[in-house]
């Protein structure tokens, strides 16, 4: 997804940034924009290698984890057509695949229907309770029925699954944000921080969080650092004038 995508699809809020992504309901509004640490070449490359194998393989369980494997690197890099059609794919040869039904549904909250979303990750999570991937992603179709009790048990269950699911911890933060839980938000931001420092986006969060939980020292540290770490930003003038107001 492009930024300038991002960008549109952000909303102020009456107390924090939450944005409404293609693929999730994230906190951070450039999040996915640049998720994945591999590069583009070598994503491509584990694709092609995937799916060759997938075809060429006799045994349906083991064609379907391939499929599987497949189509969530391509949810990845946000190809959702070829990636539903793997996951598809990977179904038909196994309807337990638990990649395969993630990544449907991850394709579902995609195109915004959010109740089969729902359907398909609850049967993800059927085959395989322990997918912290098919956890969060129902979070996600939960959260954007206006769920939020059961999204915030989806979310938990996911970071209880892998407590450095970083995607996790931003949107439980915009749920707890989004009830106006403050200091929830901003002790799950900080974990996401300390997970990935080099990311700009949730300093800026974790700084709206700590100025509406009344601490405004810390408000415009993180506000600064923002800044720091993205200086050609579009906000950086406005971030810089609530760091003025808080002197």
């Amino acid at each position: 997804m492009s930024q300038e995508n991002n960008k549109r699809n952000c909303v102020r809020s009456g107390t924090l940034i939450v944005a409404v992504l293609i693929a999730s309901l994230a906190f951070a509004c450039d999040f996915f924009s640049g998720r994945g640490d591999t590069g583009k070449a070598a994503i491509n490359q584990d694709i092609g290698s995937l799916l060759q194998k997938a075809a060429a393989a006799t045994d349906e369980n083991e064609q379907a984890k391939l499929f599987g494997q497949a189509s969530l690197l391509l949810s990845q890099k946000g190809d959702y057509k070829r990636a539903v059609d793997a996951a598809r794919k990977g179904r038909r040869a196994n309807p337990m695949e638990v990649q395969s039904l993630a990544t449907i549904g991850e394709y579902y909250i995609s195109q915004r229907k959010f109740a089969e979303a729902q359907t398909v990750l609850e049967e993800a999570i059927y085959a395989d309770g322990k997918s912290a991937r098919a956890n969060y992603l129902l979070g996600n179709a939960l959260y954007a029925q206006k769920q939020t009790g059961r999204a915030q048990d989806q979310y938990a269950a996911a970071l209880a699954l892998d407590p450095q699911y970083t995607d996790a911890l931003y949107n439980l933060a915009a749920l707890h944000a989004s009830q106006g839980r403050a200091s929830q938000a901003l002790d799950l931001l900080e974990k996401a921080i300390a997970l990935k420092p080099g990311f700009a986006e949730p300093y800026k969060n974790a700084g709206i969080a700590a100025e509406k939980s009344g601490n405004a020292k810390k408000a415009k540290e993180y506000y600064s650092k923002y800044i720091e770490l993205n200086p050609a930003g579009d906000d950086v003038e406005a971030v810089e004038q609530w760091i003025a107001k808080l002197n």
